[in-house]
């Protein structure tokens, strides 16, 4: 081997080892950027709640910020300054469905038989504020799945929704059809106990 073959070899090896230490840096620093980022989100969660209710204030009636400051605390679980969040936000701005729906979701969780005129509140303020068929089918779904609920309650709160959205082109089909199947159910059990009467 001459003199220029060994240098070429050096010169060869030399950019090899740059390349590695290059590639090791690299790892380093991306090691570093997920270490600040995940410190960023866990240590930044109270301040970042601060900041939001800091920026409501100076914008009460911003419905992106109230979105995003009732997302955290639900991600939080922290149920008692959600709800007052919610309350809060609910008297300020209009509510998108998506979060009175997370809303009614939430309370009949951990609502009881006893907190059934409260959840009713609820609900009535959300058909109100937000008149779809999702929230007035939600309504309607709590009081048919009410232990001893008479059909005439559920038929009265149906007959309700009927007459707010009934004649919209989209959410009315939608509430006609699960009025519909409520009275068709009410019906099919009507039928069998007539027959097991007959039976007897």
């Amino acid at each position: 081997m001459d003199l220029e073959d060994e240098e070429e070899e050096d010169l060869v090896d030399m950019d090899d080892s740059d390349e590695d230490d290059e590639d090791d840096e690299d790892d380093e620093d991306s090691e570093e950027d997920q270490v600040g980022m995940s410190s960023a989100v866990t240590g930044g969660g109270k301040s970042f709640v601060s900041q939001l209710r800091e920026d409501l204030q100076k914008s009460p009636f911003d419905t992106q910020l109230h979105a995003a400051l009732l997302g955290v605390l639900r991600d939080n679980a922290d149920l008692d300054k959600l709800r007052s969040a919610r309350q809060a936000a609910a008297s300020k701005v209009a509510l998108p469905e998506s979060l009175w729906l997370e809303w009614l979701q939430d309370e009949a969780r951990l609502a009881g038989n006893e907190d059934f005129e409260e959840l009713e509140k609820l609900h009535k303020s959300a058909c109100a504020a937000c008149p779809t068929a999702q929230l007035w089918l939600a309504r309607c779904n709590m009081y048919r799945e009410r232990k001893g609920e008479v059909p005439s309650q559920v038929r009265a709160v149906y007959e309700e929704a009927i007459t707010v959205i009934g004649m919209h082109p989209t959410d009315g089909p939608e509430v006609w059809a699960d009025y519909r199947d409520f009275e068709e159910g009410l019906l099919a059990a009507a039928g069998e106990k007539e027959k097991a009467q007959q039976a007897q």
